[in-house]
């Protein structure tokens, strides 16, 4: 799965709802087929996220070529 500016400007609209997620879980992108893995999360005066996309819910083939570290704007 490729990350498109697309698919990273739905991430930067999530990223304060998942800044709490351990390495490891999966989310989605709320009303899209995007689903993503926590590689390291920050929820402290900065938000971030290090995500990987993955197929479906349940994680499958992670893509760490397509990392992707975002953070929360204001």
């Amino acid at each position: 799965m490729t990350l498109t500016d697309k698919k990273i400007q739905n991430l930067q609209d999530v990223v304060k709802d998942y800044t709490s997620f351990n390495e490891g879980e999966i989310f989605q992108i709320p009303g899209k087929a995007e689903y993503y893995q926590v590689v390291n999360s920050v929820d402290e005066t900065t938000q971030a996220l290090a995500v990987v996309p993955v197929d479906n819910i349940k994680g499958d083939n992670p893509d760490y070529s397509q990392t992707a570290i975002v953070v929360a704007g204001t």
